[in-house]
């Protein structure tokens, strides 16, 4: 080699990807670092935790597709999603990736207006293997007019073209729900829902405990929410009506809190401040929450509107949705059924268990009442029948309405199990009222700490959703 010569080493492919489901970087991280250093052609892969994010620095000479690097993480249980590498983009102030909707917003910011261009950011989203182009409402509207076109041509008996549509032009109602524990509780209502005349489509969500269904508005000729509502109710779960987006309307909301909004005057200033800008669909203001409908991929953003608010002089910020926004917080209501249950169940226990074993109290609990019919018999009655027919009392309500659609879930379990136990130990009960020799066993407190450990499940559980949710 002359001197002074320079060896022009080949531009090496770095690849970043945000990764969902990392819970540690101990286990979730090294799996993840070490499944992608396993591939052919990566030098190294570096897991950012705090971030969610993983590097892959691809060998010289050597090219690797994004979507590979996706289907490893897949493999592994781990989901690579687009977002954050148009976050990390250079002059990019914010995107968000709306999955439902197939459709990127970023918001550049303004010192790289002009230096940031269309085809930088589309050679962004196929860097992590996508397909992408540049929104356009004119064309949207003629794809979705050419669709409906080609759909009136087809059989009707195609069901996948005709939801494709439905979910782009119908309106969709959404829902607060109630008393979903698991998957089969998302996939019993989506069943119920989807059987139901009018409705078109439905998106039930666990975590969240929101569902989104499209339905025909033709079908339902009036008061749709009420109806819609009642599906999932008489499907066995808790429902609350929340608000209904036209299939038409691509815009999003974003809430504030507003301090400072105590009459017609500040409402209206803070109504005619919004409402002067760009992009701004509509406004509501309840108590001191202001509710903004911002237009897809307009100049105006969730920042811009928070100034304008400061501007007109009032103190506000982004406001936070909690779980326990809701008419009754799910866990404060199991915490409340929770300390109820052990109040009879706990004592049961110590009666069957304990006082038993000293041989005052158990001779006072031998000591018959009429008959056959024991103190100890009496009162393990009284003290467990609250429980089963109380607390128990929704247990068996939605054991009955999923019979109605032919489910026979966990809470059909626990009826049985708790039933058979309390039924066998009252026939016994009334065998010793009307028989003095008459010698039954009686397991009472069975199916009252059998209620009460679902009940500290259901607690934990509601607990667990709603810290989930906060954060």
């Amino acid at each position: 080699m002359m001197e002074g010569e320079e060896t022009l080493l080949p531009k090496q492919q770095v690849i970043v990807l945000e990764v969902e489901g990392m819970m540690c970087m101990k286990n979730c991280g090294t799996t993840v670092q070490n499944a992608l250093k396993n591939m052919d052609g990566v030098e190294s892969a570096v897991v950012t935790y705090t971030e969610h994010i993983v590097t892959v620095r691809v060998l010289p000479y050597y090219s690797i597709d994004p979507s590979d690097l996706i289907d490893t993480l897949d493999m592994v249980g781990f989901d690579a999603t687009l977002q954050n590498a148009l976050r990390l983009h250079e002059g990019v102030q914010s995107a968000y990736v709306d999955y439902d909707k197939s459709m990127a917003t970023i918001t550049i910011d303004p010192e790289h207006i002009g230096v940031v261009t269309e085809q930088d950011l589309i050679d962004t989203v196929e860097c992590v293997g996508f397909d992408a182009y540049v929104f356009n409402h004119g064309e949207r509207c003629r794809r979705r007019l050419a669709a409906k076109a080609k759909a009136a041509l087809q059989d009707e008996t195609e069901p996948s073209t005709s939801i494709a549509i439905a979910e782009s032009s119908h309106p969709r109602a959404f829902f607060k729900i109630d008393g979903m524990s698991c998957a089969a509780c998302v996939k019993a209502i989506e069943d119920v829902l989807r059987h139901k005349a009018g409705i078109v489509d439905c998106r039930v969500g666990l975590i969240s405990a929101k569902a989104e269904i499209a339905f025909d508005r033709s079908i339902f000729v009036e008061h749709e929410d009420v109806q819609i509502g009642d599906f999932i109710r008489n499907a066995g779960y808790g429902a609350t009506y929340i608000n209904t987006i036209d299939g038409d309307d691509d815009s999003f909301e974003v809430k504030y809190d507003v301090e400072g909004l105590t009459g017609p005057e500040h409402i209206h200033a803070v109504e005619s401040a919004v409402k002067a800008l760009a992009g701004v669909a509509s406004v509501s203001i309840k108590q001191h929450v202001v509710s903004v409908h911002l237009k897809q991929m307009s100049a105006t953003g969730p920042r811009t509107v928070l100034d304008a608010i400061a501007a007109a002089g009032y103190t506000v910020s982004v406001h936070v949705a909690h779980a326990d926004d809701t008419d009754e917080d799910e866990s404060a209501k199991w915490k409340r059924l929770l300390l109820i249950c052990l109040v009879f169940s706990l004592p049961a226990m110590v009666v069957h268990m304990v006082l038993g074993w000293i041989p005052a109290c158990r001779m006072l609990l031998m000591s018959k009442v009429v008959n056959g019919l024991t103190v100890k018999c009496l009162v393990m009655f009284l003290l467990t029948t609250p429980v089963q027919f109380g607390i128990g009392l929704r247990f068996y309500v939605a054991a009955y309405k999923g019979l109605q659609h032919g489910m026979m879930g966990m809470d059909f379990l626990i009826v049985v199990g708790t039933t058979a136990s309390y039924l066998y130990s009252f026939i016994s009960m009334v065998g010793c009222i009307l028989s003095p020799t008459f010698r039954g066993h009686h397991f009472f407190e069975s199916s009252a700490m059998l209620i009460s450990f679902v009940t500290i499940g259901k607690y934990l559980e509601s607990k667990a959703k709603k810290d989930t949710a906060q954060s």
